[in-house]
């Protein structure tokens, strides 16, 4: 089929997904669970780069998400520095500048 750019390869017993083939052929994705179907990891192999990128979770015994690991930290969720400087409030009660920037 042409323009076609992803192909779903087989599924568990539950129907979740443990794979994904995409860019041609070149790049793949795989996901592996627990009994219970909570995902463990999902692996980006990313074709011709080194960029590839392995998600580990793991959870409590209620299914709850206790931990997130990264095997490529580029990949990693980082958030951006709080301002720490504060002007003062006007009459509608917003701050005019923050961080020097107006």
């Amino acid at each position: 089929m042409a323009g076609r750019c992803w192909r779903a390869t087989p599924t568990t017993r539950f129907s979740r997904r443990t794979g994904v083939t995409y860019n041609g052929g070149t790049s793949a994705m795989a996901y592996t669970y627990t009994d219970a179907g909570d995902l463990l990891t999902l692996t980006d192999d990313l074709a011709g780069t080194s960029n590839d990128v392995t998600f580990t979770d793991t959870y409590t015994a209620a299914h709850q998400l206790a931990s997130e690991a990264t095997s490529n930290a580029a990949h990693s969720y980082t958030t951006a520095a709080a301002p720490t400087a504060y002007a003062a409030v006007n009459t509608l009660n917003q701050y005019t500048t923050v961080g020097g920037n107006a």
